[in-house]
């Protein structure tokens, strides 16, 4: 006997009847059936969350999860812990993008997360979007021993190809009612689960590991459940899981939490700075008593019509006292504020030279962030831009009404850069005409090249400063080169 065919009949007693058993072709073609049937229920979201860096500077996290499609009209569900945080602390979504089997990019709107379970939604509402909803099938029993496949997405580089892993229901819980695998199923988060005879039966999900006796804050019910949301920086652990098709039907019913939905930011429109406790006492202050100076007051926002001023002390919001860990932090202050909503209206105890005063101030929506405003690139004149937000008009001194652009590139060599425009400069007019943003100057400049213009003039501000640039473009030599 060869030691080829030796090794080929360990192999087989090794691996068992069961194995043996099996019709490797009738698989392959199930799971072709599976890849094709579910691929297009499949897709990969991204989202870009701002967030409070430790040294209190908003910063952009992308993040990606395996999306499924729940609703012919482009409802995606997604495992919430693609935007993590909770209350004061949760992350702000600012862009969702959904990628389809093959690459194709749908901009989206985030829902928020459902109430109770560790999933959350987005909207896709372009018309084109070929996401197919996924038919979660209404007997969603798995018994061990069972063969069942998921798919996922490969990354970009692979233009989002749809692939599947078979694998198999290694044991069963009852209580909670899901199947356990033995399969490294984490990059299958969030994807759905189906036997070989096409039923889909549920989901790769968490199951929460809390301690025995623990309890959900907002239903009462025990935490070790499948798709309950872990509350606490301390849990015990989480497991994957499969999570039965009942289940996630009931999250998918209950829909986004309204409370979790993505609401503008609160703006209150002032500096402020830690007051050290060591001089609490220049202002007849207990030692241990915690205050915020005011170091600035923005023109034109809730802070300014409410009467704030610089040099004002807070000492408490609301009734309650000011309590900072350390000095040198207004933590606490900042994240009662963000905590609340635009419209909401705060009673602030305020310090004032020798009196103590109230001070009451509705917040409005935060202004647009510069991540967020809209950019424009006129090649030509070798200008990139962006509109004009909250920070530009208030550093320059002015009205919050004030329409333009402000540079964000400009190419020395090209004929505006030559002309003494440079980077950061405020472009209010062309040529005598209003500019509206960033669009509407590239807009001008790009007819004034298509005109060939003898002369282009630009209204600019630059600090305090006002002036005009005069570019005078040599185009036949721009031709010659």
């Amino acid at each position: 006997m060869s030691s080829r065919t030796l090794r080929a009949l360990v192999l087989l007693a090794c691996v068992g009847s069961p194995l043996v058993a099996r019709d490797f072709e009738k698989d392959a073609i199930a799971l072709r059936s599976l890849h094709e049937t579910l691929s297009p229920s499949v897709v990969q979201v991204r989202v870009a969350q701002r967030r409070d860096s430790t040294s209190a500077a908003e910063i952009d996290v992308e993040t990606e999860a395996i999306g499924l499609v729940v609703d012919a009209r482009g409802l995606v569900m997604v495992p919430a812990s693609i935007a993590d945080g909770d209350g004061a602390a949760a992350p702000r979504v600012t862009v969702v993008e959904v990628f389809v089997a093959g690459g194709a990019r749908f901009e989206a709107r985030w829902l928020g997360k459902a109430r109770g379970a560790s999933v959350a939604f987005c909207q896709v509402d372009d018309p084109t979007f070929s996401g197919r909803p996924v038919e979660f099938a209404t007997d969603d029993a798995m018994h061990v021993g069972d063969f069942v496949a998921s798919v996922r997405l490969s990354g970009p580089n692979f233009r989002r190809t749809p692939f599947i892993d078979a694998f198999m229901v290694s044991g069963m819980l009852d209580d909670p009612r899901c199947g356990l695998t033995s399969f490294a199923a984490s990059d299958y988060l969030g994807s759905c689960v189906a036997t070989l005879d096409g039923r889909v039966i549920g989901i790769i999900g968490w199951m929460s590991m809390a301690r025995s006796g623990a309890r959900d804050p907002v239903t009462g019910a025990a935490q070790r459940s499948v798709l309950a949301a872990v509350h606490g920086e301390d849990p015990t652990g989480r497991e994957l899981v499969i999570v039965p098709a009942s289940a996630v039907r009931e999250a998918i019913a209950a829909g986004p939490d309204p409370d979790s939905a993505p609401h503008a930011a609160p703006f209150l429109g002032m500096d402020v700075q830690a007051l050290p406790r060591e001089l609490a006492s220049w202002f007849e202050l207990k030692t241990d008593r915690s205050a915020a100076r005011v170091s600035r007051v923005w023109p034109d926002t809730p802070a300014a019509a409410a009467g704030f001023a610089v040099g004002d002390l807070v000492v408490g919001v609301d009734g309650e006292d000011l309590a900072f860990a350390r000095d040198g932090d207004t933590s606490e202050l900042t994240a009662y504020v963000k905590a609340k909503r635009p419209g909401d209206t705060l009673v602030f105890d305020v310090v004032r030279g020798q009196r103590r005063v109230t001070v009451t101030a509705t917040l409005a929506a935060a202004p647009m962030a510069i991540e967020e405003a809209p950019r424009a690139t006129c090649d030509a004149f070798g200008v990139h831009a962006r509109d004009l937000v909250f920070g530009d008009r208030a550093e320059a001194g002015l009205p919050q009404s004030t329409v333009g652009a402000r540079t964000t590139a400009v190419s020395r060599s090209g004929h505006l850069g030559q002309a003494g425009l440079f980077v950061g400069d405020l472009v209010l007019r062309v040529d005598d005409q209003p500019v509206a943003d960033a669009a509407a100057l590239c807009a001008a400049l790009t007819m004034a090249a298509e005109a060939r213009a003898e002369r282009v003039t630009l209204f600019v501000q630059r600090g305090r400063r006002t002036l005009f640039i005069h570019a005078r473009p040599e185009w036949e030599r721009e031709t010659a080169r």
